[in-house]
């Protein structure tokens, strides 16, 4: 199926936005300069004050692409599309766009992920050549300037070497079969569409529950190393605390995908791959700082678990996503 739907070699890029910074622009050109340029690029503006409305960001791309001076970059259809903050949602605003697309390959995107090359979208459409692949996603670099620490652990999540993950993965990989990052993801639409898109009301993890659910329904997950993109953080404690929060939420949410594989074996091993590497480097401090990082980011993630007996109040204090805790009205949560 996908063989034949490959030699259109069109795809749609959907890039939801916030208070982007000039990365954005740079992000816009390196797409204008792809080999296998994309047919469409939506931009789905989450609306705030200005220097940041869908009007501003609009001026921002036609003043800068009249400087590009790209062969071939005329033919891609830029389109904005305004999305209010409090309506944003994972899931929901990311299948908004998927409406909005005519290809038959959508290519999902983060505002600061930067491919590292010409070659990015092309690479993953060679994901789908021959496999029943769901999803394609990139491999992620640190950005120049990450530190150490941070450095190992894109390397540990994102090696050099590809790999295809099925059901047949799941007993040896675990929670890993289903990792894929909507930093930088590539959908086969039919696929896409087949098993029911994303999950409109998500707190966090659209990317790894759709792969979770792809895989049982016999697709491929592929991770495509000769992908790349530039994209890394550096969080603070409470940043990594309240990310964390969520994600342990949303496996609460999701019990019928998550209950059936631990996460904390997968963490473990990253936390002691990278501790291991640091001891024997002498990257002392770098180790203290990591270790405090991963307990935060432990304790995060079990508070999140725990969300159904507590307070709304207390949740939105401990979530990086008030909004959502606003609008969810359900019996677990009290106010």
């Amino acid at each position: 199926m996908c063989q034949d739907v490959v030699s259109e070699k069109k795809v749609d890029v959907i890039l939801p936005v916030y208070k982007p910074d000039r990365t954005f622009e740079v992000l816009l050109k390196r797409l204008a300069m792809q080999t296998l340029k994309p047919n469409r690029v939506l931009i789905m503006v989450t609306e705030c004050e200005d220097p940041y409305s869908t009007e501003n960001l609009k001026k921002r791309l036609a003043e800068e692409a009249m400087s590009w001076k790209i062969s071939g970059c005329e033919s891609i259809e830029f389109h904005f599309v305004s999305v209010k903050k409090e309506e944003f949602n994972h899931g929901a605003t990311r299948n908004l766009g998927a409406d909005l697309t005519t290809s038959p390959f959508i290519l999902y995107m983060t505002q600061d992920a930067i491919p590292s090359d010409t070659h990015l979208i092309e690479k993953l459409l060679s994901a789908f050549d021959n496999h029943e692949a769901a999803v394609a996603y990139a491999r992620q670099l640190p950005k120049e300037g990450a530190d150490y620490t941070e450095r190992l652990v894109r390397e540990y999540n994102y090696p050099e070497q590809s790999v295809v993950k099925t059901f047949d993965d799941v007993e040896r990989m675990g929670i890993k079969t289903y990792f894929c990052s909507n930093v930088c993801a590539m959908y086969a639409r039919s696929i896409f569409d087949e098993i029911g898109r994303f999950e409109n009301d998500l707190i966090f993890g659209e990317d790894m529950l759709f792969a979770a659910k792809a895989v049982e329904e016999g697709y491929a997950i592929c991770y495509q190393a000769d992908a790349k993109v530039v994209h890394s953080h550096h969080y603070t404690y409470k940043e990594q605390f309240r990310r964390n929060f969520d994600i342990g939420a949303s496996h609460v949410m999701h019990n019928e995908i998550y209950g059936k594989v631990s996460s904390k074996e997968e963490g473990m091993a990253m936390v002691k791959s990278t501790l291991s590497v640091l001891w024997q480097q002498h990257h002392y401090k770098n180790y203290v700082n990591y270790a405090m990082n991963s307990g935060v980011k432990y304790l995060g993630y079990l508070c999140g678990k725990k969300y159904k007996r507590m307070p709304k109040s207390m949740i939105k204090r401990m979530s990086s996503n008030k909004e959502y805790w606003n609008e969810k009205i359900t019996s677990e949560v009290d106010e």
